[in-house]
């Protein structure tokens, strides 16, 4: 994979994110219970928080409780988190060490996760979902898949007044680091936000802006706890 100076020292990423989740499911699992990597070092909102902000914010943006964590992730935990407070959220994944790493640890979620690869065509119908979340998702992805597939589909299956939430690491190119938490070289692909609001906007979704100046909205960014800044916002389907 491409390569990155961190700290003057070259790093060299020769696995893809399949593999590494292989190594680290159970481990990555455990740490998103932990909140490690979903507490943020600083951001650009005062009520910008962690990982807890933006999902309580999608709660109350979503016009019903019917929703997809598209990249569930090791562990599912939001989905866990979502289907604890009574809203129907299924996820998918696309590696099954992950989906086995989240009925291990949530045994309510058989029949909730699956695998499912972003990249190509969702086995959903159109208009399926109140709310779709794609968190930290596109960042393991072409920039053809998600401009071409990825995109397009997660606001074909979004509903009428649906919400999308995207966070992705922003910027151009890609980045490589040592990830202290797993002890292993990641490679990362960096998107323009701007961009991916475009694309979005092409597909019928509208920026949710902010209503005031202390909530949230529009472009948010943060940056976490191995110092890589990420955009996140929200947008709405008009059409």
């Amino acid at each position: 994979m491409d390569t990155t100076t961190d700290s003057g020292r070259m790093l060299r990423s020769t696995d893809d994110y399949g593999a590494f989740y292989k190594r680290h499911a159970d481990r990555y699992a455990f740490n998103q219970i932990a909140r490690v990597q979903r507490i943020w070092a600083s951001s650009s909102h005062s009520q910008l928080k962690g990982n807890h902000s933006l999902i309580n914010a999608l709660v109350r943006l979503a016009p019903g409780p019917k929703g997809l964590d598209a990249g569930c992730g090791a562990g599912a935990v939001d989905v866990a988190d979502l289907v604890g407070r009574d809203m129907d959220v299924v996820g998918i994944d696309a590696v099954k060490d992950n989906v086995e790493a989240a009925l291990r640890l949530h045994p309510f979620l058989q029949g909730r996760v699956r695998v499912g690869d972003l990249s190509r065509r969702m086995a959903f119908r159109t208009a399926t979902f109140d709310f779709v979340m794609c968190n930290a998702v596109i960042q393991h992805l072409s920039e053809d898949h998600v401009y071409a597939t990825t995109l397009p589909e997660l606001c074909r299956i979004t509903k009428p007044g649906g919400v999308l939430q995207m966070v992705f690491k922003c910027g151009s190119g890609t980045v490589t680091i040592h990830d202290p938490d797993y002890n292993d070289v990641r490679s990362f692909r960096l998107f323009d936000e701007r961009r991916v609001v475009g694309a979005l906007r092409a597909h019928g979704m509208e920026l949710v802006p902010a209503t005031d100046r202390k909530s949230l909205g529009g472009l948010m960014y943060y940056v976490n706890n191995n110092g890589l800044k990420h955009c996140a916002f929200w947008t709405r389907k008009v059409a």
